[in-house]
């Protein structure tokens, strides 16, 4: 496992900086772009965990510490520390779309943003995307499926809440039969997997005629139990979620 290390709030003179927060797929799609930018400029890349104190665990400690020049680090406190930064970094993810100052950072630049924009992909060469995808599969946990099969990612829990409903949009039986439809999947003859943070009800909405009668829905499969369903599907269904898009990528 990476050790995490104390420096100052911004980036070293010689190195780039990202400020992670989030969760497993908004973690990789962050890192990504950072990280290829900091190989272009031959650069290590500081990877500050402190704003996971107060939100999502970070989880790619053990993957990182397979990778070349990263490090974690972590400096301030809170939401006082997220103000500080937001005021100072180079680079702020002002909206959805790409930000091109992050293709000309400098050494001793630091980032904040989630940086979804599939832009920021063209910023890793493919062979570091393949070694990034290496290390994270290493980590992956043994799969108790046989290869292939048919992932289903049904995002609900805090998407359910009100205003995040409204922002992210709900995703119901429709797109689900859209995209089954459009793939041509044979459900009954394919294992199915419905990955949701709220599985009884996703299952209850999204089973019909279409559907088998018992897809497999473990009540306690970890986060990374998930992920590693859908990395190793054959055919994937996502959410509007970073979870399962980032999976898909990989």
């Amino acid at each position: 496992m990476a050790k995490i290390q104390r420096l100052g709030s911004h980036a070293s003179r010689d190195a780039l900086r990202l400020h992670s927060q989030g969760g497993l797929g908004n973690q990789i799609l962050m890192f990504l772009p950072l990280w290829g930018r900091a190989r272009q400029l031959n650069l290590p890349l500081e990877v500050d965990v402190n704003l996971h104190s107060q939100g999502r665990a970070f989880a790619l400690q053990d993957v990182l510490a397979n990778l070349p020049n990263v490090s974690l680090v972590s400096a301030g406190r809170g939401h006082f520390y997220r103000r500080t930064i937001g005021r100072t970094c180079s680079v702020i993810e002002d909206s959805r779309t790409f930000n091109s100052r992050i293709e000309t950072l400098p050494p001793g630049s630091c980032a904040l943003g989630y940086f979804q924009s599939w832009r920021y992909r063209e910023l890793l060469s493919e062979s570091d995307l393949q070694l990034f995808r290496q290390a994270l599969v290493s980590q992956l946990p043994q799969q108790p499926y046989s290869p292939g099969g048919v992932s289903i990612h049904v995002r609900r829990g805090d998407y359910s809440n009100p205003g995040n409903r409204e922002f992210h949009g709900i995703l119901g039986r429709d797109y689900y039969q859209a995209a089954i439809d459009r793939l041509g999947i044979a459900l009954n003859e394919s294992e199915i997997r419905v990955i949701s943070d709220d599985a009884k009800p996703a299952l209850s909405e999204l089973l019909g005629e279409s559907l088998p009668a018992a897809p497999d829905v473990p009540s306690q499969r970890s986060m990374w139990e998930d992920f590693s369903a859908m990395v190793h599907s054959r055919d994937l269904i996502c959410a509007n979620s970073t979870f399962s898009f980032t999976a898909s990528l990989l």
